[in-house]
C-alpha cells in the first residue's frame, strides 16, 4: 500500500455522517449549522435541498440526503461543511489547476478538525433523536494525462484488444463489498475538471472512490474516529491497488509501505 506522496493527486475529501430523526428538517439543519458555526465556520449559502419535491425524493430516496446550506471554514479556504435535514458532510476540496496547493494528509492535517464537529453532531443523537444510518467516506483524485487506465492494474481484454487504451474505454465502474465496508469506484480518463479561480477547464483522467460503511446495530458511534479510521485505511488501500507502481513512483512520488 502506498505511505506517502510526494505530489498527492486528491482533488477532494469528504466525510459524510447520514441519519434518521424524528425532529422537523428545519430544526436539524438550524441545530447543525449553529454547531458548525461553534467550530469556526461561518457564511453560509443556500443549496436548494429544501425545495426538492417529495415525489422526486420518493423516485430518487438519495435525494432525501442532499445537503440544504454549505458553511465555510473561517481560516481555511479548502474546508466547508454541508449539512441537510438527513446528512451532515465535512469537505476539504482544492483548485484542480494548482499544482501547489497540495492534500495536507489525512493523519498529519484534516482528521483533527473533520473528527471534532462530526463528534459534536453526534453528541446531539439523544437531544434531537437521531439514529445514524452509515459513513460515508469519498475521496476524488485527479489527473492532467487523459490515459489513467493505461497506467492503472486493470485488465480488460476482448479478442485479445486491449481495452484500457484511452480511444477504446474511457470509464470503468465497479462496486466491492466486504465483511465491513463497500467501495464504488469509478475510474475515467475523460473527467473535465473546472477551476475553483477563474473557471477555466481542462480534460483530465480521475479515481473517484466512495467507501461506505453502514451503522450496525450493536456499533458505537460514538467511537466515529475508529470507523472512520478504517475507512480511510481500506480507501487508500483501494486507490493503491489501482494504480501501477512505477507510475505512482514516479508521477506522484509515492513510497510505498515495506
Amino acid at each position: 500500500m502506498i505511505k506517502t506522496m510526494l505530489k498527492p493527486p486528491m482533488l477532494e475529501l469528504v466525510v459524510e455522517l447520514r441519519f434518521f430523526s424524528s425532529e422537523s428538517a428545519n430544526f436539524i439543519v438550524g441545530t447543525l449549522e449553529q454547531i458548525a458555526k461553534k467550530n469556526n465556520f461561518s457564511n453560509s449559502i443556500n443549496l436548494g435541498g429544501s425545495n426538492i419535491p417529495e415525489e422526486l425524493k420518493k423516485q430518487d430516496p438519495n435525494l432525501h440526503y442532499t445537503p440544504w446550506i454549505r458553511i465555510f471554514h473561517n481560516n481555511d479556504k479548502h474546508i466547508s461543511c454541508f449539512i441537510g435535514a438527513k446528512s451532515f458532510s465535512i469537505s476539504w476540496t482544492r483548485d484542480p489547476l494548482d499544482d501547489t496547493d497540495l492534500f495536507p494528509g489525512w493523519s498529519t492535517k484534516l482528521s483533527e478538525p473533520f473528527l471534532g464537529i462530526l463528534s459534536n453532531v453526534i453528541a446531539l443523537k439523544d437531544s434531537l433523536d437521531i439514529s445514524f444510518d452509515n459513513v460515508k467516506y469519498r475521496t476524488i483524485d485527479t489527473f492532467q494525462e487523459e490515459d489513467i487506465l493505461e497506467k492503472s492494474n486493470f485488465t480488460v481484454v476482448l479478442n485479445d484488444a486491449d481495452l484500457t487504451k484511452k480511444e477504446m474505454t474511457s470509464t470503468i465502474m465497479f462496486k466491492k463489498t466486504n465483511a465491513q465496508l463497500t467501495h464504488n469506484v469509478v475510474v475515467s480518463n475523460s473527467a473535465k475538471l473546472v477551476s475553483q479561480v477563474n473557471n477555466a477547464t481542462f480534460n483530465g483522467s480521475l479515481i473517484d472512490i466512495t467507501t461506505d460503511y453502514v451503522i450496525k446495530e450493536n456499533d458505537s458511534i460514538e467511537n466515529i474516529k475508529t470507523i472512520i479510521q478504517l475507512c480511510h485505511d481500506e480507501n487508500k488501500q483501494m486507490f493503491s491497488s489501482i494504480l501501477k507502481q512505477d507510475y505512482a513512483e514516479q508521477r506522484l512520488g509515492a513510497e510505498y509501505a515495506q
